[in-house]
């Protein structure tokens, strides 16, 4: 009765261990495919009588107002804050060079600024849903 017991727990045991082992590590600060699904709207607003816009798709990245804008695809992000998010991505209009995109907002709200290759401390405006 005892030595069953023990194989029992002998048993548990290096099951337990077979089991934490084989188990996927997941780098939550990592890159991350794509762009977060709450996120993903058409956002505008009209300050000073000028309309801009920012749109998240999911896998590209759209703001603009008068003038060019940025229109970056191949896009992938990842999480830098409680409700931040670095984007990085291929701006395929003129320049082919890759951007990131620093975004903070929810599912109401968004406002971006460039990190990289030009580290813009200006924020846009917030843009609504």
């Amino acid at each position: 009765m005892k030595l069953n017991r023990i194989a029992v727990i002998a048993g548990l045991a290096l099951g337990g261990v077979t089991y934490v082992s084989t188990q996927q590590q997941v780098d939550a600060a990592g890159w991350h495919k794509g762009t977060p699904k709450v996120l993903r709207h058409h956002y505008t607003s009209k300050r000073h009588g000028i309309s801009y816009y920012t749109t998240i798709g999911k896998a590209g990245f759209d703001d603009g107002g008068p003038g060019d804008g940025l229109h970056l695809k191949n896009v992938k992000y990842k999480k830098v804050g409680k409700h931040s998010y670095i984007f990085s991505g291929i701006e395929y209009f003129y320049s082919h060079k890759r951007y990131h995109i620093k975004v903070v907002g929810n599912s109401h709200k968004v406002t971006s600024r460039e990190t990289y290759p030009y580290n813009n401390k200006y924020w846009s405006g917030w843009d609504y849903r």
